[in-house]
């Protein structure tokens, strides 16, 4: 657990803040290990206080724990537990949900795995490929 106090007000910044942010390397802390897939955390969260009492929230998330519907309902999750209300979507402990057919069944057949004829080198330029 870190705590970070930024010793400015949001009107040091002079005008409202919109994407892209200029001060972004300064106000977010970078954890070792973050940019990869493998090896990084989950889930980091930082809150950081500014001096005027504003609050920065930052969420950042390992994509494969999650995608952004599933982030979507955590962050929800988060916000009804913050404010003390009950949580609209109860969590689900059924792991055997997850778990494969014993035995294992092929329901679809995926063609993104059919062996590719050849294609002798063929190059095709861009300009046919791209419809436009």
């Amino acid at each position: 657990l870190r705590l970070m106090l930024i010793d400015v007000t949001l009107d040091d910044f002079g005008e409202e803040l919109h994407p892209p942010f200029s001060c972004l390397e300064e106000l977010l802390f970078d954890v070792p290990g973050c940019g990869g897939i493998l090896d990084s955390p989950l889930l980091l969260m930082q809150v950081t206080r500014f001096k005027c009492g504003g609050l920065l929230l930052a969420w950042r998330w390992n994509h494969t724990m999650a995608d952004g519907i599933g982030f979507y309902q955590f962050m929800t999750a988060v916000a009804e537990l913050a404010r003390g209300d009950q949580l609209s979507a109860q969590p689900i402990w059924e792991r055997h949900i997850l778990c494969a057919r014993d035995p294992p069944r092929v329901t679809c057949v995926h063609h993104e795995y059919d062996n590719v004829p050849e294609t002798n080198g063929t190059i095709v330029p861009f300009d046919d490929v791209i419809h436009r």
